[in-house]
C-alpha cells in the first residue's frame, strides 16, 4: 500500500508542519505466539469488524481515512463460536510512542490501535488490557508471556519464532520541521523519542544522522517531541507520518483525551531511558535535502 505524504496535508500552505525527509517505510502486522488459538478468534473478529464498517469508523476518528488493507468477512466466526467462548483477559502489546496509533494518558491508553483492539475484544466478550512494548521486542514479549498479542506494529515478516498476520497497514518514520523550516538539515538539531525503531532507522542512514549538529533522544514520546519543536528547542523531530497528519489537522493541538477508561494500563518493568545528546558532524551536508522523497521548496 503506497503512502502519499502530500495527501496527508503535509507540506501544504496551510500546514504548520512539513516533512523534510522519510527515514523508513514499514508494513505493520499483528503477532501471536505460534499455535495460539487466540489468533484465530482475534483475526476472525477483526475481519468481521472490517466487513461491518467498524474499522473504517475508528480509522476516520484517529487517522481521518482508513489505511487498513486486510479483507473483511462478515462470517469469519459463527454465532456458535462466539457464544461458546470462555471469558478471559487479553494482554495486548502496543507502542505507546506511536501517536495517533497508540499513546498513554496517565494510566490509560488511547489511539487507533487501542480502540481497534478493544473493539475486537468486545466482539469476543473478552477484557483487554494494554502494555507498552518495543516493536523490536515482539518475540521476547510474546514468548515470555508478558503479552498475548503484539498489535499492529512493524515486524520481521520472515520471523519463524512467532506467527504474524498482515500486513494490516503501512507506516513511515519521517523527519519533520515547522512549515518555514529549510529542507536542508545539515547543522540543525534533531530530537527523537527513545524507541529502538527510531534508533535503528537513523543508524541505517548514518550519514544523514551525522549531518545534524545534535541528535537528542528524549522520553515522553511524540507529544514531547512536538513540544520541543513548537517551543524552538530543536529544529526537527522524528515521528510517524500519521502523527504529522494529526498535528496538521488540529493546528498543532491534537486531542489526547481519547484514552479509554477500559484500556487498563499495565506498568512495564522499569528500564532507565535517560536523554542522550550526541553531537554530530556536518560533512556532506548538501547531499541531504528532501529532493529524493518530497518536492523541493525554495529556501526561505
Amino acid at each position: 500500500m503506497s503512502i502519499s505524504l502530500c495527501a496527508c496535508g503535509i507540506g501544504s500552505g496551510s500546514s504548520r508542519y512539513k516533512v523534510v525527509k522519510t527515514l523508513s517505510k514499514d508494513n505493520c502486522y499483528i503477532g501471536f505466539r505460534n499455535d495460539d488459538q487466540i489468533a484465530y478468534y482475534m483475526m476472525g473478529a477483526l475481519s468481521m469488524l472490517i466487513a461491518d464498517g467498524t474499522v473504517t469508523t475508528i480509522a476516520q476518528k484517529w487517522l481521518s481515512s482508513d489505511p487498513v488493507s486486510l479483507e473483511g468477512n462478515a462470517e469469519a466466526l459463527t454465532k456458535k463460536e462466539l457464544k461458546g467462548l470462555e471469558k478471559r483477559t487479553v494482554i495486548i502489546g502496543v507502542d505507546e510512542n506511536s501517536y495517533p496509533l497508540a499513546f498513554r494518558q496517565e494510566n490509560s491508553y488511547g489511539g487507533f490501535n487501542v480502540e481497534l483492539a478493544q473493539a475486537v475484544c468486545d466482539k469476543l466478550g473478552w477484557k483487554a488490557t494494554f502494555l507498552s512494548i518495543e516493536p523490536a521486542n515482539t518475540f521476547i514479549e510474546l514468548s515470555s508471556g508478558d503479552v498475548d498479542v503484539a498489535w499492529n506494529m512493524p515486524m520481521d515478516k520472515d520471523a519463524k519464532e512467532f506467527s504474524h498476520y498482515g500486513p494490516v497497514m503501512s507506516n513511515s518514520l519521517v523527519i519533520v520541521g515547522l512549515s518555514g523550516s529549510s529542507r536542508r538539515v545539515s547543522g540543525h538539531s534533531l530530537v527523537t523519542d527513545t524507541s529502538e525503531e527510531v534508533k535503528a532507522a537513523l543508524a541505517e542512514k548514518e550519514a544523514l544522522a551525522n549531518s545534524f549538529s545534535r541528535v537528542t533522544r528524549i522520553t515522553g514520546g511524540t507529544r514531547e517531541c512536538f513540544d520541543k519543536l513548537n517551543s524552538g528547542q530543536c529544529d526537527y523531530i522524528v515521528c510517524t507520518h500519521y502523527a504529522v497528519e494529526s498535528y496538521n489537522r488540529t493546528g498543532g493541538n491534537p486531542d489526547f483525551s481519547g484514552a479509554s477508561g477500559s484500556a487498563q494500563y499495565i506498568a512495564p518493568t522499569p528500564t532507565p531511558a535517560p536523554s542522550v545528546a550526541t553531537t554530530a558532524t556536518t560533512e556532506k551536508a548538501d547531499e541531504y535535502t528532501s529532493s529524493d522523497d518530497e518536492d523541493s521548496d525554495s529556501e526561505e
